[in-house]
């Protein structure tokens, strides 16, 4: 069985969330474990009032921790005077053998300085990167890196197209996924400096690199991973996220206008419906930093009982399918 650790403290939710997101991913999943880090004088009295079954129950094991590192510390504080936070004991767990991954909507920051500092990096990956599920219409995408490093070489762009392609395979399900770059321009004499050099490393090397991708494509499903560096990624994540915001609220407020437009709304209702679905990040329920040699899921702060299902839903996947050896394998690639 896999067992995956969930810092239940960590979160801008009450921790009631996070639990019964644990205890909804036990029901899925008869093959998972979960340990649930954090104030055992909170955790013990929530699961003796659930009204889930003992075969889930029996699944669960509690590891005490009554310190937090809150959203706005600073992330060093983990290596510090908070390493026995309910964060800090959770990516321990893992490190030591005794979980396979962790999940946490706690301080990312600190998740990521954690992981990095416990887990150690993969050989031949020299910068670790978020790889970011995308939603779009026509299928979900790997972006990568979504925010972990502001400033790369080509090298590191490279390390985030293997690490995003085999990512890809596992979250997407794609079986051979197509690898872009993202540029001002699809022409290859377009860009700067550092996107020439690796699209160079890229098209010599990965036979399933598509070339320059450009936003606007980004979003058709042009590319099923698509590489930029934290800076521009985080940027574009961003983005994405406040147009998608701002289409919902201008159909709100549009279809609130007059009875007309509101019987249409009623009509497409299900349309709608299966448009958010598809366009919701919560289906996915976090982001990996991929590079370090260690499964560590990063969940928005605000993640709610069903993303944190599927948080540590995806971080059982990834510890099915060996992903770490995996990326491990394909790092030590010799380049052209």
């Amino acid at each position: 069985m896999i067992n995956i650790s969930l810092d239940v403290s960590g979160g801008d939710l009450p921790f009631e969330e996070r639990i019964f997101g644990a205890l909804k991913a036990l029901r899925e999943n008869k093959d998972l474990l979960v340990t649930l880090v954090g104030d055992e004088n909170l955790i013990s009295p929530y699961l003796s009032k659930s009204e889930y079954n003992r075969s889930i129950l029996d699944r669960i094991k509690i590891v005490d921790s009554k310190i937090t590192i809150e959203m706005d510390e600073q992330p060093t504080k983990i290596l510090t005077e908070k390493k026995n936070s309910s964060l800090g004991l959770a990516t321990e767990l893992v490190k030591k053998g005794e979980c396979d991954g962790i999940v946490s909507a706690g301080n990312s920051g600190a998740q990521m300085a954690a992981a990095l500092f416990q887990f150690g990096r993969i050989s031949s990956i020299e910068r670790p990167g978020i790889a970011i599920p995308v939603p779009t219409i026509y299928k979900s995408i790997v972006l990568i890196d979504g925010g972990a490093n502001v400033e790369v070489k080509p090298k590191n762009l490279y390390d985030f197209a293997i690490m995003g392609s085999i990512f890809s395979k596992v979250a997407c399900n794609i079986k051979e996924p197509k690898i872009a770059l993202i540029n001002n321009g699809t022409e290859e004499e377009k860009g700067n400096k550092l996107t020439k050099e690796a699209y160079t490393l890229l098209k010599n090397n990965l036979p399933n690199f598509i070339g320059f991708i450009e936003g606007r494509e980004m979003m058709a499903g042009k590319a099923d991973v698509v590489v930029c560096d934290g800076f521009t990624g985080n940027i574009i994540l961003k983005t994405i996220e406040g147009v998608g915001l701002s289409i919902l609220g201008f159909l709100k407020s549009d279809f609130k206008k007059n009875p007309i437009k509101m019987l249409g709304a009623f009509l497409i209702k299900d349309t709608l419906l299966t448009l958010k679905k598809k366009m919701d990040y919560k289906e996915y329920g976090g982001a990996p930093l991929l590079g370090v040699n260690g499964i560590s899921i990063i969940s928005h702060g605000s993640s709610d009982n069903y993303t944190i299902m599927n948080a540590i839903l995806l971080a059982y996947k990834m510890a099915k399918e060996d992903i770490i050896n995996k990326i491990s394998l394909s790092a030590t690639q010799v380049l052209k």
